[in-house]
């Protein structure tokens, strides 16, 4: 998988996700215990899923969690601490 973790010691300020080609089939990008699941479905056309139920699964959020897609262009993206000091700036493109 193609993606890099920005951190400020412990706490995880962001999960970058470069484009890439999509492995066959369902892919998880993150890991379960993340509070934002986020997968890739690459199935053949008329793919028929089975019927599923997630599992339960308590989180606790204390901060807005966010997803960005970039479809086009580009943006840069200064990534601050808790305590508001610039951790990281990165130029993302689509």
């Amino acid at each position: 998988m193609n993606q890099e973790i920005i951190k400020d010691g412990d706490i995880v300020l962001a999960i970058i996700i470069k484009n890439q080609e999509f492995k066959q089939g369902l892919d998880f990008l993150t890991k379960d215990i993340d509070a934002l699941q986020v997968g890739t479905w690459h199935y053949q056309h008329g793919q028929i899923l089975k019927a599923h139920t997630h599992l339960e699964a308590e989180r606790k959020n204390f901060n807005v969690q966010e997803l960005v897609f970039i479809k086009s262009g580009k943006i840069r993206a200064d990534l601050y601490s808790q305590h508001d000091k610039l951790v990281a700036q990165k130029e993302l493109t689509a």
